[in-house]
C-alpha cells in the first residue's frame, strides 16, 4: 500500500447535543487495519472515544455494522480497508449511517422496524414434534431448500432495498431471502 494514512470523513450526530448532523475527518493509518470496522475501532480507541457505531458478530452474519461507504451500503466488518484506501485515490473515504433507517447516534441506526417485519415472517424452522430438553438437531432434509446457506445470513439485504419496504403496509421484508436481493 503506497499511502501510510488515509482520511475517513465520518458522519456525526448526537441528538442530545447537536442541532444538526455534521462530518468530522479523522486521519487513520493504513497499516495493520484489515477492515473498515477495524478503522472505526482505531478512531474510537485512539482519536475520538465519543464515536458511536454498532457491531456484534464481526463475521458478516448479523448486519449490525452496516454503513454507507462513499454512498454504497456495506458491512464494516467485511469491507477490506486496503481496497477502500486503493479506491479512494487520495480522497477522503466517506462513512455514513444507512440513510433509510432512523439515525440514533453517529453511525448507529434503529433496526427495530426491520426486525419487527422479520418476526412477522417467522423465518425460523418450527419442529413438528416437541422440542427436546437438551438440543434439537435439524435433519439434512429439513434444510435442503436453503442451498447450504443460513436462512438469514445477514440483515444488510433488507437495508439495501427501497425505503418503501418499511413505509408500505404489508410490504414483505427480503432479509430472509438474500438471493432475491443479489446479496451473497
Amino acid at each position: 500500500m503506497s499511502q501510510d494514512r488515509v482520511t475517513l470523513k465520518v458522519y456525526r450526530y448526537n441528538p442530545e447535543v447537536d442541532s444538526q448532523p455534521y462530518y468530522r475527518e479523522y486521519e487513520v493509518p493504513t497499516e495493520g487495519i484489515q477492515t473498515l470496522l477495524d478503522a472505526l475501532f482505531y478512531i474510537q480507541e485512539n482519536l475520538d472515544p465519543t464515536l458511536s457505531f454498532r457491531f456484534f458478530c464481526r463475521a458478516a452474519v448479523c448486519g449490525s455494522c452496516a454503513v454507507k461507504v462513499n454512498g454504497i451500503s456495506r458491512l464494516a466488518c467485511k469491507t477490506p480497508f486496503k481496497t477502500l484506501v486503493e479506491n479512494s485515490q487520495g480522497r477522503p473515504i466517506v462513512v455514513e449511517p444507512l440513510n433509510f433507517l432512523n439515525t440514533v447516534r453517529d453511525l448507529v441506526v434503529d433496526h427495530e422496524k426491520p426486525f419487527e417485519n422479520l418476526k412477522k415472517l417467522q423465518t425460523w424452522c418450527e419442529p413438528k414434534q416437541p422440542v427436546p430438553e437438551k438440543e434439537y438437531r435439524v435433519p439434512p432434509e429439513g434444510v435442503k431448500n436453503t442451498r447450504g446457506r443460513p436462512i438469514v445470513s445477514c440483515a444488510l439485504p433488507a437495508t439495501v432495498t427501497a425505503r418503501r419496504l418499511w413505509t408500505t403496509p404489508n410490504m414483505r421484508d427480503p432479509t430472509p431471502f438474500p438471493e432475491s436481493t443479489g446479496m451473497p
